[in-house]
């Protein structure tokens, strides 16, 4: 594993989801947040990209570094949990991966963006993509 700090570069492959995210990511609970510290309005979802063993480290990697907190919140009874946010850039446009907090698995690594990243990009499933996630090395847990 390699990689250069403050940057880490990780690398996957485009998946489909399940088409979740845009529902939640719509909710005015995280758009505000997201549009406040990272300057991104995320509504039309997530890009997945499915990782290998080594890009797997390196996703759970950018955990172990301070990101931007975002909240959680109730909406109509409903509890919508906190996230980290780290702003990011793929083929020169501006993005962010986003690590919920009940984060299960790193094989997946979610990237939001202002627009729709698998248009713009022109990717398909198994497309190979490469992402630069800024991180603070000073504040690190490592």
């Amino acid at each position: 594993m390699t990689y250069s700090l403050p940057y880490i570069y990780v690398r996957g492959r485009v998946a489909g989801g399940l088409g979740r995210s845009a529902r939640y990511l719509s909710k005015n609970g995280y758009r505000d947040q997201f549009r406040n510290k990272l300057r991104i309005d995320p509504r039309l979802g997530t890009l997945n990209l499915k990782l290998d063993d080594e890009n797997r480290k390196k996703h759970r990697d950018i955990n172990w570094h301070e990101g931007l907190w975002i909240e959680g919140f109730e909406e109509n009874g409903e509890m919508h949990g906190a996230t980290e946010a780290y702003p990011a850039k793929t083929r020169n446009v501006e993005c962010a991966v986003v690590i919920p907090e009940e984060r299960r698995s790193y094989r997946i690594m979610e990237l939001i963006a202002n627009s729709h990243l698998r248009k713009r990009l022109d990717l398909e499933d198994g497309d190979i993509l490469d992402v630069k996630v800024f991180i603070k090395p000073e504040k690190s847990w490592l």
